[in-house]
């Protein structure tokens, strides 16, 4: 019986209503398409520093970890011919282990000398790491030259040099002793990240170990076949490693600040723009049912004087902002997903922070979104009829008799 009476006065009112569900379905639109856009923004730098930067995994000793100064730097590297390193690469979720050696050397060109930062890796490795490097000019790493060179794009504005130009690197071995070699520049890669393509070169391992006259690396990057395995076979990795005490492994959200720095700024994002849409959407409501209890006053004390109590009347409007919050989700999620998805069609460029490439937008339809907003939804419609419901239910019954007159 309550149900009934809520329908029909829901829509007694056709043209309140139409806007109370607009602005619900708004509010709806506005947190799936911001979760949304959140999720595949953070999604897409997760890729890019693990398959540019930080891989799944790192490995290395606990003195390059801590920066130890009264360590040599050869005191700091991993010897890569060690058994453990084969029994970690062998593991069955484990894609490939790769020595990396980080560095800072002189470029010398025929015009200019600039210190950069050197990243040295073995490119028939590590696949994803070259898949996902955007050469904006030139040609990457051919295989066939291990003198070679690429350079990030923020770099080579500075150092003077054009890809198939021969570039003097000079750097100390990790005996302290200067040596250098040529190379041919290849070209020049972008990562998306402004802090590396301003400031990084890249070169072949083999190249590197020469220049620093080491057989050994700094670092030992660890791809996984599925990125959802992480957690679960962090144990088997350390494991491994039980034998060789000198080498540490760490996930790499341990290592990259940038991205847990944008996760919590979107995670303060989102709750700031959830809480302003709710609180719209909580005063509207009670706005609708307030101005709906001041024209059924007389109404409301028919009900009453026939026996109706308090608690009807408070159920009933309760339930008519449930039923409100409902339609609201059922004609809000076709629209939130055509709207994500048109907005996806667009592939709108945006500058980011600390980015050097545009990102386009995109907006991930996720089910746990849809489900979220749809319950902040209904709980605010439903929560925001209690203030005016209650006072409907305290009415005098004579004095809203009187409004029958």
């Amino acid at each position: 019986m309550l149900m009934n009476i809520a329908v029909r006065n829901v829509f007694r009112n056709r043209r309140r209503t139409a806007l109370n569900v607009l602005m619900i379905a708004a509010s709806f639109c506005s947190i799936v398409i911001f979760h949304g856009f959140s999720h595949s923004l953070v999604g897409s730098l997760e890729e890019v520093a693990i398959n540019t930067q930080f891989g799944h995994y790192q490995v290395a000793t606990q003195g390059y970890w801590d920066r130890d100064p009264d360590l040599r730097w050869e005191q700091k590297m991993l010897d890569t011919s060690r058994p453990e390193i084969q029994a970690l690469a062998d593991h069955p979720e484990v894609d490939y282990v790769s020595g990396r050696i980080f560095f800072f050397g002189l470029l010398n060109t025929r015009r200019t000398s600039l210190s950069a930062r050197a990243q040295a890796f073995d490119p028939a490795v590590e696949r994803r790491l070259m898949d996902n490097l955007e050469i904006v000019e030139g040609e990457s790493f051919t295989g066939e030259n291990p003198f070679e060179l690429i350079v990030g794009l923020g770099l080579q504005k500075h150092i003077s040099g054009n890809p198939g130009d021969l570039i003097t690197l000079v750097a100390q071995t990790v005996d302290g002793a200067v040596n250098a070699i040529d190379l041919e520049f290849k070209g020049v890669f972008a990562t998306g990240i402004s802090e590396v393509d301003d400031s990084t070169f890249m070169l072949p391992l083999q190249a590197a170990q020469l220049l620093l006259d080491t057989d050994d690396v700094e670092t030992l990057v660890v791809l996984l076949n599925r990125a959802d395995v992480v957690s679960s076979v962090t144990a088997d990795l350390k494991a491994s490693l039980k034998s060789f005490p000198e080498a540490t492994l760490r996930q790499w959200r341990e290592l990259a600040d940038l991205h847990q720095q944008v996760v919590s700024y979107y995670k303060v994002q989102n709750t700031l723009i959830e809480g302003i849409l709710i609180v719209l959407v909580f005063l509207a409501i009670m706005n609708t049912v307030s101005m709906s209890v001041f024209e059924r006053i007389g109404e409301i004390g028919t009900a009453r004087a026939i026996g109706d109590r308090r608690s009807d009347i408070l159920i009933q409007f309760v339930i008519e902002g449930f039923i409100l919050g409902c339609l609201a989700v059922v004609i809000a999620v076709p629209i939130a997903a055509l709207v994500a998805t048109g907005l996806t069609s667009l592939q709108i460029p945006i500058p980011l922070p600390g980015s050097s490439l545009p990102y386009l937008v995109e907006i991930a339809l996720l089910p746990s979104s849809f489900v979220y907003a749809g319950l902040i939804s209904v709980f605010t419609a439903t929560m925001g009829t209690l203030g005016p419901a209650f006072r409907a239910s305290r009415l005098n019954i004579v004095e809203a008799l009187r409004r029958n007159q």
